[in-house]
């Protein structure tokens, strides 16, 4: 079904990956010196994960509600780490 969805409306999923995409690259860019295995390198992974799928499966219900306030608060923590 997934499948089906992206290839009637590919434009959507760009915009979409839109709003995933920055978050991914500033994770990336704070965990790509070192290694990521942290306990809070971990709760942003899953925090990302979370509001990807909310962002591209809503209906699945992510585990938690993630805010783009709480990614931000969560990147800073990690940054603050470094």
């Amino acid at each position: 079904r997934r499948l089906e969805r992206v290839e009637s409306n590919p434009g959507k999923d760009l915009r979409k990956l839109a709003l995933v995409l920055p978050w991914w690259q500033r994770y990336l860019g704070l965990t790509a010196t070192r290694t990521a295995t942290g306990p809070v390198a971990h709760a942003v992974h899953v925090l990302l994960e979370d509001y990807r799928i909310s962002v591209f499966a809503p209906e699945l219900g992510p585990a938690n509600t993630v805010t783009t306030a709480a990614l931000e608060t969560a990147l800073a923590a990690l940054a603050a780490e470094a």
